[in-house]
């Protein structure tokens, strides 16, 4: 006979489930709450949690339009709570059917969109470090299910993760997940013991989503043969993770020397990928479209296959994936670009100078230029940046600087190399596009090339450890 958790041992697990993803007392975090048991017994115990052994807490209520006045019911309810509890809200509304005929989307997908649109603006505008959510155990026995049914490979059957990273508009969205070790029985349990009412959400009884007819047709079905369902898809989301770790560690080793990410436009060498394991292969390809795009939503194995098949066949084949990205098979690379086709920015016309510090536009750039002391510039110091638009140079070094395109004769000194090459020869052997390669910008001070912006610095003009100064340049290319 299942024993319920006391409010304190529920607000204990909550507590270890924070602790486990790092969270601290200074630390600032969104709320997602819907009014329902899940959310609300979240939001209870976190408020709990809060103070000076807890972190600080802002709520976020998202009214979806899609149920008339219960949806404005809710979002009432929410703010009642909020204000009972002294936690400040913020709290919209918005037409999720009208975002679904626009973007062409299922309701569920586009009611997640806005969702996750409208909290990464409540955490940056707030400040906070993550939005935390209110899935459950049982949420994710459902993802699992779901994900199985949908033909996920070992990647989805991990479910969703405690703690994860999506990038919104650009801009990347730390989720954390306190409950999913937590039933949803312990929710209810929990706020009838504090003597809370959550709202209930009718369309949760519908079966025209596939969450829902999961979770009110096909687990039970399942309970049929297998009574502890449930805790078996949550054994198999735990082995699933171990795998993933471990090919993810493997493919973390050669991203670095294989991958390119600048423009938007993410590249990969056709011939070593093509010669690798399949399975590390397809957590490349997985992790190649999550770098250009930001997320994986809708991405299955029928897709990895498809990519698989396409690096190891002829060059000049492509393919659709979700979310606008466009996979594209060349001789010699294979590249992963949103909206179809690869952004190549205008020619810079002569030379151009950079304010420093300060901010410069040279059509179709932005240039920001920033001088750090040494002790910011440590981070810095020897490390690559994962963004190839930024450069870290010392600043001793390179002062009166410009940027420019190529010119015929030029030649440059790359980082690690002791003496010069032509620009022609190090762009071809960086498999820099050809297309781009005009396009691409170029600093230099005076006729020596410091860095061919997105691709690599002068070893000239490297940090080193006697630079009490760092020049930290981030190109941007100007919204068109």
């Amino acid at each position: 006979m299942r024993t319920a958790d006391s409010p304190e041992r529920f607000i204990e697990r909550v507590r270890t489930a924070l602790d486990e993803c790092g969270v601290t007392t200074t630390d600032l975090l969104v709320v997602a709450v819907s009014g329902g048991p899940d959310s609300l017994s979240l939001l209870h115990a976190l408020h709990r949690l809060s103070g000076d052994d807890g972190p600080r807490l802002h709520c976020a209520h998202l009214d979806h339009g899609l149920r008339g006045d219960a949806s404005t019911a809710d979002a009432a309810f929410v703010a009642d709570q909020c204000h009972s509890l002294g936690i400040p809200l913020t709290s919209e509304a918005v037409d999720v059917e009208e975002v679904r005929a626009l973007r062409r989307l299922s309701v569920e997908a586009a009611a997640r969109e806005v969702r996750y649109e409208f909290l990464s603006r409540v955490v940056r505008a707030q400040g906070a470090r993550a939005v935390v959510l209110g899935h459950t155990a049982d949420d994710q026995a459902e993802t699992i299910l779901m994900n199985i049914v949908r033909g996920s490979g070992l990647a989805g059957l991990q479910g969703m993760r405690p703690s994860s990273m999506r990038k919104i508009d650009g801009v990347d969205l730390l989720m954390l997940r306190p409950l999913l070790a937590i039933g949803k029985r312990d929710t209810l349990d929990f706020c009838s013991a504090l003597g809370l009412e959550p709202r209930l959400d009718a369309t949760n009884l519908s079966t025209a989503a596939t969450r829902n007819m999961l979770r009110i047709e096909a687990i039970p079905l399942l309970e049929r043969l297998n009574p502890a369902v449930r805790e078996a898809l949550l054994r198999l989301s735990r082995s699933a993770t171990q795998g993933v770790a471990h090919f993810d560690r493997e493919a973390g080793e050669v991203w670095d020397d294989m991958a390119r990410h600048e423009l938007g436009v993410v590249t990969l060498p056709k011939a070593p990928l093509a010669a690798m394991d399949p399975a590390v292969r397809a957590h490349l390809l997985r992790r190649a479209v999550l770098e250009a795009k930001g997320d994986l939503d809708r991405l299955d194995q029928g897709h990895i296959e498809q990519m698989a098949q396409l690096v190891t066949g002829p060059a000049g084949r492509s393919l659709d994936l979700p979310g606008g990205l466009l996979f594209s098979v060349d001789y010699e690379d294979i590249t992963f670009a949103v909206g179809g086709t690869v952004r190549v920015p205008a020619t810079i016309g002569g030379y151009h100078d950079i304010a420093v510090p300060g901010e410069t536009r040279v059509e179709p750039w932005n240039i920001s230029a920033r001088v750090m002391n040494r002790i910011e510039s440590e981070r810095a110091t020897g490390k690559p940046t994962r963004d190839a638009n930024v450069a870290y140079l010392s600043f001793a070094t390179i002062r009166d600087i410009q940027v420019r395109s190529r010119r015929a004769g030029d030649r440059f000194q790359p980082l690690g190399l002791s003496g010069h090459k032509k620009l022609q020869d190090f762009m071809v052997d960086s498999r820099v596009p050809r297309e781009m390669r005009d396009a691409t910008p170029l600093v230099v001070a005076g006729e020596r090339i410091a860095w061919v912006v997105g691709w690599r610095i002068a070893e000239w003009a490297r940090v080193t450890e006697y630079d009490d100064a760092v020049l930290e340049l981030e190109f941007s290319l100007a919204e068109r």
